[in-house]
C-alpha cells in the first residue's frame, strides 16, 4: 500500500503507518508545522507558444490565455514540476497561505499535515471532539483537502478518519461528512475558505454536546430481542402492494418492483442483526454490548461498509445511506427514551 507522500513532507502529533516525516506531540499552529517540512512555492504562470520564424532568424513566443500550475524547486526534488492547465480565473491558494487561513480561522492545534504526490495535493487535520460512551471513543476530525490539480476543489470534510497518506485521504473523503467545496474560479476564494473554517469549527463545537448525549442515552438503553426487532423494521420496513390500486397493465411490474424492495430491505434487516449479534466490530467495552449504541453502531457499519450498492432497485427506492444512519439514530432514541 503506497502512501504517496512527497519525499518525507509528513507532520504528525504520533507516528503513521508509513513512519516517514515528523513526528512531534507538542503542539504546533499549521503555519509552524508547514515551516517543518521544508516548503514548497507554486506559480500560475502565463503559458506560450513558440511560433514558427525563418531559418536562422531569433526564435519569437507569444501568451495564450491560458496557465499552468508550477512548483518550483526543492533540494529533494530540483525540477519544476507542472501540474496542469487552467484559466485566468483560477486563484491559487498556496500551502502557506492555506496555513495562515487555518491559524487566523479555525485557531486548530495540527494533528496531520501532508503533501502528497510531487506536491499536487496538500492536507491538514484536526481533532474538532472526541466523543466517548463508557470507553468506546469516536474521534472526530477537520480535514482540510487542497488539490491543485485542475477541476478538483478545496474542501472541508468532517471525518472519523485521521489523514495520513493517500489511501486516508480517499477514505476520508467517501466516508467523511462534506462542509464546503471552493471554487478555485471565485475571486474571493481565501475569504471563503476563511469564512467556512470558522462556521465549521463553531459547528462542530455546538454539535459535539448534543451527540455526546445522544450517545449516553443510548449506551444506558438494553435492548430486548423485541426492541431490536422493533428498530430493525422501522429503519427497514416491509411494505403491502394493493392491486387494485393500480391499472392492471401495470400491476405485474409493480408487484415485482415492491417484491425486489421487500427483499432488499430483509436482506438488510438480516445483515444488519448479524453485525449486532457478533458479525460486527466488537465494542471495546463489553458493557456497551447489547445496548443501543451497539445496535446503531450496527447500522452505521452496514450502511458506510457492507451494503451492497449493485442493485440499483434497492439503490433508488432506499434512498441515501446518510439518511438511513439518521432514521437508525430517530428510532433508536425515541425508543430509549419513551419507554
Amino acid at each position: 500500500m503506497s502512501d504517496n507522500l512527497f519525499s518525507q513532507r509528513f507532520y504528525g502529533q504520533r507516528e503513521a503507518w508509513h513512519k516517514k516525516g515528523i513526528v512531534d506531540p507538542s503542539v504546533h499552529n499549521a503555519v509552524e508545522a508547514w515551516s517543518m517540512m521544508t516548503p514548497y512555492t507554486l506559480e500560475k504562470r502565463r503559458l506560450q507558444v513558440q511560433l514558427s520564424e525563418m531559418p536562422g532568424a531569433e526564435q519569437a513566443w507569444t501568451d495564450i490565455p491560458f496557465y499552468q500550475i508550477v512548483r518550483g524547486f526543492v533540494p529533494d526534488d530540483p525540477y519544476e514540476r507542472m501540474f496542469g492547465i487552467v484559466s485566468e480565473q483560477y486563484q491559487l491558494l498556496e500551502p502557506q497561505a492555506v496555513c495562515e487561513a487555518w491559524d487566523e480561522s479555525a485557531n486548530l492545534p495540527v494533528c496531520t499535515m501532508g503533501s502528497l504526490g510531487l506536491g499536487e495535493k496538500f492536507f491538514i487535520t484536526a481533532d474538532i471532539g472526541s466523543l466517548n460512551v463508557k470507553g468506546d471513543k469516536s474521534e472526530s476530525y477537520l480535514f482540510l483537502a487542497c488539490p491543485y490539480n485542475p477541476g478538483e476543489a478545496i474542501s472541508l470534510i468532517r471525518t472519523q478518519i485521521r489523514v495520513v497518506c493517500q489511501n486516508t485521504w480517499q477514505a476520508a473523503s467517501r466516508q467523511g461528512v462534506w462542509e464546503w467545496k471552493g471554487n478555485h474560479n471565485n475571486s474571493d476564494l481565501l475569504n471563503h475558505l476563511k469564512i467556512w473554517l470558522e462556521h465549521t469549527v463553531q459547528k462542530a463545537r455546538g454539535e459535539t454536546a448534543e451527540v455526546q448525549a445522544f450517545m449516553d442515552v443510548l449506551g444506558d438503553y438494553k435492548l430486548q430481542k423485541d426492541d431490536v426487532y422493533n428498530a430493525l423494521f422501522n429503519v427497514y420496513p416491509s411494505k403491502d402492494f394493493r392491486p387494485d390500486d393500480w391499472p392492471r397493465k401495470l400491476q405485474e411490474k409493480k408487484a415485482a418492483d415492491f417484491e425486489s424492495w421487500n427483499k432488499s430491505q430483509a436482506k438488510s434487516r438480516d445483515l444488519v442483526d448479524a453485525l449486532f449479534s457478533g458479525k460486527g466490530t466488537p465494542m471495546e467495552n463489553r458493557a456497551l454490548n447489547g445496548t443501543g449504541w451497539h445496535l446503531f453502531q450496527a447500522f452505521t457499519e452496514y450502511e458506510d461498509y457492507k451494503k451492497s450498492t449493485k442493485d440499483a432497485t434497492e439503490s433508488i427506492i432506499m434512498g441515501d445511506r446518510a439518511d438511513a444512519k439518521a432514521k437508525a439514530g430517530r428510532v433508536l432514541y425515541e425508543m430509549a427514551t419513551v419507554r
